[in-house]
């Protein structure tokens, strides 16, 4: 299979590029980035931020009281089953175990129903607020992809194909893109040279790459050596999986909720599984999608 810096080159000419060295990374912009204990009183400013919708008493209690209502009903038949002749001790034994285990059930279920109506009513974005058609970002926001000894050219493709999305949305201009290479083998580093130099001349997007030439504190380490050097530029940052894909409209809608709210410090969600090919891959997808 042809390489992604193949294929580029053959789709169209690029101007000549220098060497890769330092220079290809933009002017650095230190923030300052303290490490803190957790634990630490002192770190504990104003007042604690509200987390989680002001009716959350009530919809834990609504789960709750109907995770014991359905138990109850499914304990019923195997009650009145064992107690025509009173319980022994396995008897007792396993009526406690169903119980266990229907209350599990139970619980999921109900937490299913309640996730089913928040869909169906689109309460489901009301902490957030995220916006189907979002405005276009008012400050930059930098996407950052880690790498270790990965498929470069998978990765890149990935890139890429961000990157054309935020391009055909008319956003380019408000990112920059980071590849942050912790690859200790020089293989791969080179992949990712070749695959970088191939792309930068076609990306919308300002596109950089970095590499670390020992990999202090894996991933974690990767993400706050960059904020250190570059992160006084941003108001917000995207990380990256190297195996993973998003859409510019997901992208968008990001950003336009850490700019309506600026005090959250971290947006996560569950990621879905796609283009799975094997029966338990295919299984974990329509899971995950279940979910």
């Amino acid at each position: 299979m042809n390489s992604l810096a193949d294929r580029l080159e053959r789709s169209a000419p690029w101007p000549e590029f220098e060497p890769f060295h330092m220079s290809q990374l933009p002017p650095e912009s230190p923030l300052e980035m303290r490490r803190q204990s957790v634990d630490d009183p002192s770190l504990v400013v104003g007042a604690q931020p509200e987390t989680s919708p002001a009716d959350i008493r009530r919809r834990r209690s609504m789960v709750f009281r109907s995770t014991i209502i359905l138990t109850l009903f499914l304990a019923l038949g195997p009650y009145v089953l064992f107690a025509r002749k009173s319980f022994d001790l396995w008897e007792t034994a396993g009526f406690g175990v169903f119980v266990l285990l229907a209350s599990a059930i139970s619980l999921w279920f109900c937490n299913a129903v309640a996730g089913f109506y928040v869909l169906t009513t689109g309460r489901e974005q009301d902490d957030l607020e995220f916006a189907p058609h979002p405005p276009m970002p008012a400050k930059r926001t930098a996407l950052l992809m880690p790498l270790y000894n990965e498929n470069a050219d998978a990765a890149f493709g990935r890139i890429a194909s961000l990157d054309a999305s935020l391009a055909r949305l008319g956003a380019s201009s408000a990112f920059d893109m980071f590849v942050l290479s912790d690859s200790t083998n020089e293989a791969s580093a080179q992949s990712e040279r070749a695959a970088y130099r191939a792309l930068r001349p076609r990306a919308h997007s300002r596109l950089f790459l970095r590499h670390r030439a020992e990999n202090i504190e894996r991933k974690a380490g990767n993400i706050s050596e960059w904020v250190r050097r570059f992160g006084g530029a941003y108001e917000c940052m995207i990380i990256l999986d190297a195996d993973s894909t998003m859409a510019g409209e997901t992208v968008l809608r990001l950003v336009d909720a850490m700019e309506r709210h600026p005090s959250v410090g971290l947006i996560q969600t569950t990621p879905t599984i796609i283009g799975a090919s094997t029966l338990f891959a295919r299984m974990s997808q329509f899971g995950v999608r279940m979910y």
